[in-house]
């Protein structure tokens, strides 16, 4: 019996690998935003202007478990967010820090996300969410994105890689908006 199950992983690994199921992360690059795609929407990139990052301190401090047959494995998703917007957007504009590091900014960031894992697939999937914000209160509007990146069920990497992915997502969008953008430089 043992045998035919070996047998029958083996097959069903062997289909996915060839199937595409099984290759590497299909997104969430953790590199700069490709700079085709700024000069698509005509944006020099870095975006001059200081930019804070929030997140609210409950958001922050959230925790998630995925759990597998008889595992469960405990991941830090708040700071996952965090640190995946402050690396993306770091990228995406000329200043970024989390909102009480940086003094005056031009516009603040909220974001919030979640995350969902399918351990069949070893797939991890991130929603991200960015309200936007003047410094001096005007809202701007909301942008969201997703994506996904596959790994181990226990993968940080792969958690983080989703997370990076989805706000790379969200700053495509961000450089296509130009009311964003004309707050990010201090502008009307």
């Amino acid at each position: 019996m043992k045998e035919r199950i070996g047998k029958a992983i083996t097959l069903v690994t062997t289909l996915m690998l060839i199937s595409g199921c099984g290759s590497a992360p299909r997104y969430g690059t953790a590199e700069k935003l490709p700079v085709a795609i700024a000069r698509a929407a005509g944006v020099e990139l870095p975006v001059p202007g200081r930019v804070g990052i929030y997140i609210s301190p409950d958001e922050l401090a959230k925790k998630i478990m995925f759990r597998y047959s008889y595992a469960g494995y405990w991941f830090e998703e708040g700071r996952a967010i965090q640190q995946a917007a402050l690396r993306v957007f770091g990228n995406t504009f000329e200043k970024v820090a989390a909102v009480d590091e940086i003094a005056n900014p031009e516009m603040v960031i909220r974001v919030k996300g979640k995350t969902l894992q399918n351990p069949l697939l070893g797939t991890y999937y991130a929603d991200v969410t960015a309200d936007f914000y003047r410094f001096s209160g005007e809202y701007l509007g909301q942008l969201t994105a997703d994506a996904a990146a596959d790994g181990a069920i226990d993968s940080q990497a792969a958690l983080d890689r989703a997370h990076i992915a989805a706000f790379e997502e969200l700053a495509k969008k961000i450089l296509q908006d130009q009311k964003i953008l004309a707050a990010a430089r201090g502008g009307k």
